[in-house]
């Protein structure tokens, strides 16, 4: 990878649930960690959720290696835009992590 290539700085965001007084959960979003990316849009496509129609876009971003990193986070970019992982591969020969995302159906 070259270093020219990742000018994409997101943030990683990992959820924590906490039990309410009333026995519900309350799902938060904090920060994991900053990192620098490299982008690359696969597709895009409309999609019908929940009676609504939702712009949904698969993303690959290419990120250097970030011990801890798991598919249960999100990553959010510099306009706010959020990103499901929903795939994850590590290449411990040049110690990255290659992230399979999608913009627009988020977990919220």
């Amino acid at each position: 990878m070259r270093i020219g290539h990742l000018r994409h700085l997101l943030t990683v965001e990992r959820v924590t649930e906490t039990r309410s007084a009333t026995g519900g959960f309350t799902r938060t979003w904090s920060r994991f960690a900053q990192v620098w990316a490299e982008r690359e849009e696969k597709a895009g496509r409309e999609e019908l959720a929940g009676g609504a129609q939702q712009h949904r876009t698969d993303v690959i971003f290419t990120i250097r290696h970030l011990a801890g990193l798991d598919v249960k986070m999100r990553l959010r970019d510099r306009d706010g835009r959020l990103y499901d992982i929903k795939g994850m591969l590590a290449d411990n020969r040049t110690r990255t992590h290659t992230l399979t995302c999608v913009e627009g159906l988020n977990r919220g």
